[in-house]
């Protein structure tokens, strides 16, 4: 078992923090980031106790994501949503 598959197993309400940087050298970089951050508050808004989407210096772009881990639709999809935006 993983160190976080023991710290998941612990029983009682927790969440799941994701947080990513994003490198934008572009407006367009930032407008997809933006976009995506929408699509997560239209089609998954049950899953999130939390979303931050900030401009920071020097092009980047910081989106941190609270998930309600005991949520009945928490499958890891938000993760994987912006995690889309790394390639």
């Amino acid at each position: 078992m993983s160190a976080i598959d023991e710290l998941k197993s612990i029983s009682t309400k927790k969440h799941v923090v994701t947080s990513i940087e994003y490198d934008c050298p572009s407006q367009e970089k930032e407008d997809e980031v933006f976009d995506t951050v929408q699509g997560i508050l239209k089609h998954h808004l049950d899953e999130v106790a939390k979303i931050t989407y900030d401009l920071e210096a020097e092009n980047k772009v910081k989106v941190e994501v609270t998930q309600n881990l005991g949520s009945p639709n928490f499958n890891g999809v938000l993760p994987n949503l912006l995690g889309s935006l790394t390639g």
